[in-house]
């Protein structure tokens, strides 16, 4: 009887260590499916930044605005003064690069800025002339036009065609 016992405890052990054997596979699968590692890492999303130029001479100012980051982007620009020298400002461009938006003012360019390129001027120029008619012989009135340079990144539609989304905005600071 004692070599009966012996024999199956051998062979209870033998089946314990078998059904140990294929559990664990199925807890380690389960341990190193839902485990997690910490850390961190620095992407750069690719903004693109501009810089505007906006030089005077003789009563025009001469607008133009180069990307100077590292992606494609869409500009425009918004040209204020005083509601009395409004009417007086004439607006030019150099080979129909920029087209007035009369709706929301804006003067939108026209083609996509790579990067490291400069838009065509817009030239804004302060019609003397019509400035007469509100100034008084000797009179000098003090104004600014003032450039407000706007920019988008350019976005691809589902058919790879690009778009400007001028109500994109990016939340926190980027440098």
């Amino acid at each position: 009887m004692k070599r009966k016992t012996k024999k199956q405890l051998i062979l209870a052990a033998f089946a314990l260590v078998l059904i140990g054997s294929v559990s664990t596979k199925t807890a380690m699968a389960y341990f190193t499916t839902y485990t997690s590692a910490g850390g961190r890492a620095q992407i750069s999303l690719g903004f693109t930044k501009t810089e505007t130029e906006d030089t005077v001479s003789d009563w025009t100012k001469h607008i133009a605005i180069e990307n100077s980051g590292e992606q494609e982007c869409y500009a425009r620009v918004k040209v204020l003064a005083g509601e009395q020298f409004k009417d007086r400002l004439m607006y030019t461009t150099e080979a129909d690069g920029w087209t007035q938006n009369t709706a929301d003012g804006y003067w939108y360019y026209n083609k996509i800025l790579a990067p490291q390129e400069k838009t065509e001027e817009l030239l804004v120029k302060l019609d003397r002339g019509k400035l007469s008619e509100i100034t008084q012989a000797g009179e000098q009135k003090i104004f600014n036009v003032i450039v407000v340079p706007e920019y988008t990144a350019v976005l691809y539609d589902e058919a790879g065609n690009p778009y400007a989304d001028w109500d994109l905005s990016v939340a926190g600071e980027v440098e």
